[in-house]
């Protein structure tokens, strides 16, 4: 649902009786299942509790978590009683932005994410409500004048979640430009002198911090040399194996837009193309794999493959040499990608085996998202 249905969605009507006793059997059926689709840590997190008891205090986030569930039930055969919920939800989220009073409502911004994240599993766009929720909340500005300490960790949580929504690369085809919100944040933290959140992993991604810092500056010269002298961190197989092929998608994705505005000689010489997809797919195939140990069941790592998943198909040219590689990719989206069922994912795919007919080795995914009228998370 995008910027042209707004006056509809203002004017949604209340929900019967009938749909407030389903909206709260659906919120709990969402934290027993669906809850992990939307992050890639690990099952036994403690985010699902804390989002549960926002959620018990806010009512705009039980109706866009209860149209959350009703779209994952089916992303591709989307039930009736969805557009209710999701219509409700987002008029009373911008209700309540408009009545903003300088407090900030973790509810609210919860609310906010999510359905960003229900739009972009649409293939609807959705920056735009990101960029409205930083201006009425000036995030992240506003962490510079107070202690990141005297922030409540569930409020951290969700404006790094802003960051990664936020990250260059990450989406294709974006409707607004990124602000800058995991530097900002990050160098908010490193003001205070918070040492004890510049390490560690970021939840919704699953990526370490120190390799998302990376990511929010691939668009700087050395990005593709800092992703080479990355020294990784330390963590469970499962995630270890998407940190490599996030970081060597990083090098090809970097890689490939300095190609485009600068030319091939401006490349790092010190790994060809060749040996970094290998090792992308390679890790991509050993993550996949982690799925049948039972070890790593709680693992929830395979949330995040899709971004090196799709740095992997750019490379037509090579996968069309080495056609043994494009056979483990297929493998591996069929097997481990839980959002195949997406309009998101659809269009993704759509355009990677279109690029693929047409041995288009440069193809352009802004382009491609642009010309579908679509952004398209990577993440």
């Amino acid at each position: 649902m995008g910027e042209g249905s707004e006056t509809s969605v203002l004017e949604a009507p209340e929900l019967t009786s009938r749909q407030r006793q389903q909206e709260i059997h659906l919120v709990n059926e969402f934290f027993k299942e669906n809850i992990y689709l939307l992050y890639s840590t690990r099952r036994d997190d403690d985010l699902p509790a804390q989002i549960a008891e926002i959620s018990r205090q806010s009512p705009v986030l039980t109706l866009i978590i209860a149209a959350m569930h009703l779209y994952l039930n089916d992303p591709s055969d989307v039930s009736l009683p969805f557009q209710p919920y999701q219509a409700r939800g987002l008029a009373l989220f911008r209700r309540q932005l408009d009545t903003y009073s300088g407090s900030l409502d973790v509810g609210v911004l919860c609310a906010g994410i999510f359905i960003c994240t229900l739009h972009l599993f649409q293939g609807a766009p959705w920056s735009f409500l990101l960029e409205h929720m930083m201006n009425v909340y000036k995030i992240p500005h506003r962490l510079f004048n107070q202690t990141l300490r005297s922030i409540q960790p569930i409020a951290r949580f969700l404006v790094e979640c802003m960051g990664v929504l936020d990250m260059p690369t990450f989406v294709r085809g974006r409707s607004t430009v990124t602000n800058g919100i995991w530097a900002q944040l990050r160098a908010a933290e490193r003001a205070h002198g918070a040492d004890a959140f510049l390490g560690g992993i970021e939840t919704m991604s699953g990526l370490p911090r120190s390799l998302l810092d990376i990511f929010a500056a691939i668009q700087q010269h050395d990005a593709e040399s800092r992703f080479l002298d990355w020294q990784g961190e330390v963590g469970e197989v499962p995630a270890t194996h998407l940190w490599e092929a996030y970081r060597c998608a990083g090098v090809l994705t970097a890689r490939r837009s300095k190609t485009v505005e600068t030319g091939p000689s401006s490349v790092d010489p010190r790994v060809s193309a060749e040996v970094l997809l290998s090792r992308l797919i390679a890790a991509l195939d050993a993550l996949c794999e982690t799925r049948r140990r039972p070890e790593y069941s709680a693992s929830l790592a395979c949330n995040s493959l899709l971004y090196p998943l799709v740095a992997a198909r750019l490379e037509v040219a090579l996968l069309r040499r080495h056609t043994i590689w494009l056979d483990t990719l297929r493998h591996i989206y069929r097997q481990c990608q839980p959002y195949r069922d997406t309009a998101n994912v659809g269009h993704v795919m759509e355009i990677l085996d279109e690029a693929l007919e047409k041995n288009d080795d440069s193809c352009d995914m802004d382009e491609q998202a642009r010309r579908r009228q679509v952004e398209l998370a990577l993440f």
